[in-house]
């Protein structure tokens, strides 16, 4: 047999055993062909597929490289070296293939896979508009396919256009009406538009067509809180652990639930499932490969660095603790935001506060700081509640009152949104011509917003009464001082409410209905803030009722002169 024969009969062999799915069998006989014809192309392809298939992408890639160094005008290739490179998150390179299989595509099959691909990696690159005209491009060529649909509805909803995502997923389900992830996606864009019941529906038949995924369990936790109904939530949160116990944002779901409900022992230990998200990967420091301090080692003598991790809010309550592990004898260093050091100076059991980025000094232990309640055991009748534990520097309050002038009424600070890229920012925020109805005459309202949306400038600029002040508040400290000079602060749930209740001041927060799991369900108080009043949405979207109940409170406070 000459060698064209043997290569020809081996790589038969090899395809026959690969399409039975024997694959180690199969590899090897492209190892032979290969042996004898380092260059043929489909043998070098096919290795690259198994490679794939048994997810040793590494050496998909260099086989599917060396397949097209052999054939450079072999479309498929292109698509298949893409997928590979697209797992190994090399999405630029994952692109520039889906291009070239493009460019040798025109007209030919497999062009409007190729599109499609290619829409996937522009999402995944967060750049949606593009994804969106790729898919578009993969529909006009062939119509009749669900996930092109599917796919382009989810461009739709993260480019906020949800009734035309909502098309798409029908038109998906239309065309392959037992389709899961269509479900599930059609529900999450019923969530956007807040059309919470029928998302419930969309999750239940989801589940019912793929019981075993755990992701539409926990999205349906998540509609059930939004439902009001926890006891319900924490049985889908604990359905999604049981269905995979890995996946930390099922435990990440079911710690907030918990936490919401009050249910600190468990709550506190799920929390920590936070750090196997990819969210949070990034907010691990050169810190983190220190010794953590979990509360149960002695500290009487020992450095320990707190670590602010997330956002100011968080910072705000939670740098309480630093008072409880000074008084079992650490030495406590405090990292946190630069727009905070200056606050953070004179709280109680710190020894030096250091600015995220700036040089630490040598510690024996670490700890974030929201894993302190974790360490303390803490429980609802165990929270560090004292009436204040921050204060506002005494000169800053004297500058701040030369700039407000004299006191002619009683003063209401004011915040009604907070950070846009805040993920339930839709829910907190209100629109500044709204809130401002809350305002009966008599107060004086002064505004502690630092940054105003540009759809809230011209109600802004129209209010003359309306203190603001702006780039002024340069830190933290000075929206401090400025607390300690109204009478009460009215806000919704931003870091400004956290600030208030550690200084002390009388905060009235404004809650949605499935409010931040630190505020609790139903109850009008605070266990982390003594000085808190919560006024708590009683249907969802809808602020009106809460203003109003505002406003009767603020016109008490007007009558007594205050």
């Amino acid at each position: 047999m000459d060698q064209a024969a043997q290569v020809r009969q081996l790589f038969e062999s090899g395809w026959a055993l690969h399409q039975k799915q024997q694959l180690p069998e199969a590899l090897a006989l492209y190892a032979q062909v290969l042996q004898l014809q380092p260059q043929h192309f489909d043998a070098l392809h096919l290795s690259g597929i198994v490679a794939a298939q048994t997810r040793d992408l590494p050496r998909a890639r260099q086989w599917m490289s060396q397949a097209i160094n052999a054939h450079p005008r072999h479309a498929v290739a292109y698509v298949n070296r893409g997928a590979v490179l697209q797992d190994l998150g090399d999405l630029q390179a994952a692109l520039d293939d889906y291009d070239s299989a493009l460019a040798r595509q025109q007209g030919q099959p497999g062009e409007a896979d190729s599109h499609h691909h290619r829409g996937n990696v522009l999402k995944a690159l967060s750049r949606y508009p593009e994804a969106l005209e790729s898919f578009d491009r993969a529909i006009a060529l062939e119509p009749g396919r669900s996930a092109f649909h599917n796919n382009r509805g989810i461009a739709l909803r993260l480019l906020g256009h949800y009734l035309q995502a909502l098309a798409a997923f029908d038109q998906a389900l239309a065309l392959e009406p037992a389709y899961p992830q269509a479900f599930n996606n059609r529900a999450n864009t019923l969530n956007n538009l807040g059309r919470h019941q029928e998302a419930l529906e969309s999750y239940d038949q989801a589940i019912a067509l793929q019981p075993g995924f755990a992701t539409f369990h926990t999205n349906r936790g998540n509609i059930l809180q939004e439902l009001r109904q926890p006891q319900a939530a924490l049985q889908s949160y604990r359905q999604a652990t049981l269905l995979d116990p890995v996946d930390a944002h099922a435990h990440w779901s079911l710690s907030l639930c918990l936490l919401q409900s009050g249910q600190f022992e468990e709550g506190w230990a799920a929390y920590e499932s936070r750090w196997e998200r990819a969210e949070y990967r990034h907010r691990k420091s050169a810190h983190f490969s220190r010794p953590r301090w979990r509360g149960d080692e002695p500290v009487q003598g020992k450095t320990i660095l707190l670590q602010g991790e997330q956002g100011f809010g968080d910072t705000l309550q939670f740098c309480r603790y630093a008072a409880e592990v000074a008084r079992l004898g650490g030495e406590v260093f405090l990292e946190v935001q630069k727009p905070l050091c200056s606050l953070m100076q004179g709280l109680a059991g710190v020894h030096q506060v250091i600015a995220v980025g700036d040089a630490v000094p040598a510690y024996d232990l670490q700890c974030p700081l929201l894993s302190l309640p974790l360490a303390f055991n803490t429980r609802l009748d165990t929270i560090p509640a004292a009436a204040s534990y921050l204060r506002a520097d005494p000169k800053k309050v004297a500058q701040w009152q030369g700039r407000l002038g004299p006191r002619t009424r009683p003063r209401v600070g004011l915040v009604w949104s907070g950070s846009s890229g805040h993920q339930n920012d839709r829910q907190r925020s209100i629109a500044l011509a709204e809130f401002l109805t809350l305002l009966p005459e008599g107060v004086q309202p002064v505004s502690l917003q630092k940054d105003v949306r540009e759809a809230d400038l011209p109600v802004l600029q129209s209010r003359s009464d309306l203190v603001h002040f702006g780039d002024a508040l340069v830190d933290f400290s000075d929206t401090a001082a400025l607390c300690a000079l109204v009478d009460g602060v009215v806000c919704v749930d931003t870091s400004v409410a956290h600030l208030a209740g550690a200084l002390g001041r009388p905060v009235w927060l404004l809650l949605p209905t499935n409010p931040d799991w630190r505020w609790l369900l139903d109850r009008p108080d605070s266990p982390w803030y003594p000085s808190a009043r919560l006024f708590r949405q009683a249907v969802p979207g809808q602020w009106g009722d809460v203003l109003q109940e505002v406003r009767q409170a603020l016109m008490r406070l007007s009558s007594q002169g205050r």
